[in-house]
């Protein structure tokens, strides 16, 4: 466990504290039940991306790097967890925002008392449904409205370091449209993290896809079976962040892969490999079954499960020609744990 950092550890949520948000506001792709084609899968050759180039120049580090203190909102999440202690090793000072009632989020003014004596911000809040415990509209929300205010808030601080994390995402969702306009609104204004799948310890999605790889019949929607991914390590991702806050001005942006484009079904099937587990029997769920248990999971909010979800999980989320921050080689997805 990394040492404490004076008023930032242990973390707090930047959200209202009760358990049902913790996993709303978690960051990373949602965790869920999968299918495939019907038949015995074994696990294939899968197809390398070109390795991230590393530091390109507009990544490039400023020479003096000094202990900042870091503002992170969405600090109770799954990457702001990961985040906190990546600025923690890295010599700084994590303080989670405790801004309440988040409906606040979406004004410059509600940000100001949180910016005070901070030398950078890192956004990683966000959230599947666009409802939750009373709260409407939260998609645009979280995803668009708060981050362009707390870009205007940060222009009017001098705060001239805010790295938001985006996703790496398409489709004609609340989901994606709320990303997409969030993006825009901070164009040339913050660095812009898209990542694809992430993975890592303490991620719904990783616990569920570790689940799955135990099964011995594997029931995956068809397109969510052939969508292709390319997963990376919620260490690195988190690393890539906190590095982001020494690159210079202009801001710019990163799509944040791994090293290797997979199917989710290949993922599964590669982890339940490595565990040494014989392949599983792969079972093809029809899309009208697919679409009937995402509107249930939409109703029910048992779970990350929804019908934002499937639309994810259906689109291919890769960039093989990405540039990393790191200067080094990423990981694989599976170099180091998923629960």
């Amino acid at each position: 466990m990394p040492p404490r950092a004076t008023g930032a550890w242990p973390l707090r949520l930047s959200i209202p504290s009760s358990p049902a948000w913790r996993g709303r506001l978690t960051r990373g792709w949602p965790a869920i039940a999968i299918t495939c084609h019907a038949g015995c899968w074994r696990p294939r050759t899968c197809t390398p991306a070109a390795a991230p180039r590393t530091a390109p120049a507009g990544f490039a580090r400023n020479a003096e790097r000094t202990a900042m203190r870091i503002l992170v909102i969405g600090a109770g999440g799954f990457i702001g967890r990961h985040v906190c202690q990546a600025l923690i090793a890295a010599g700084h000072e994590a303080v989670p925002a405790a801004l309440r009632p988040v409906t606040a989020w979406d004004t410059p003014q509600a940000w100001a008392r949180a910016l005070a004596g901070m030398d950078g911000v890192i956004y990683t809040a966000g959230c599947l449904r666009d409802q939750a415990e009373g709260v409407r509209d939260l998609l645009d929300l979280l995803h668009h409205r708060a981050p362009a205010a707390l870009a205007t808030a940060c222009e009017i601080a001098g705060i001239r370091r805010l790295v938001h994390v985006s996703a790496l995402c398409g489709g004609p969702s609340a989901y994606a449209r709320s990303k997409q306009a969030g993006d825009v609104a901070l164009a040339g204004r913050a660095h812009i993290v898209r990542p694809s799948l992430v993975l890592g310890p303490g991620g719904v999605s990783s616990r569920m896809l570790a689940r799955l790889s135990r099964l011995p019949w594997l029931p995956l929607p068809s397109a969510v079976a052939r969508c292709h991914v390319q997963p990376i390590r919620v260490e690195d991702l988190a690393e890539g962040l906190v590095r982001l806050l020494d690159a210079p001005t202009p801001h710019v942006d990163w799509t944040a892969v791994g090293p290797q484009i997979v199917t989710v079904a290949e993922l599964i099937a590669q982890r339940r490999a490595a565990s040494g587990r014989a392949p599983a029997r792969l079972l093809d769920l029809p899309d009208a079954l697919s679409r009937l248990s995402a509107r249930l999971g939409d109703r029910l909010p048992l779970g990350p499960w929804c019908s934002t979800a499937l639309d994810l999980l259906a689109r291919d989320s890769t960039a093989p020609d990405a540039c990393s921050p790191l200067g080094r080689p990423l990981r694989g997805a599976l170099a180091g744990g998923w629960t």
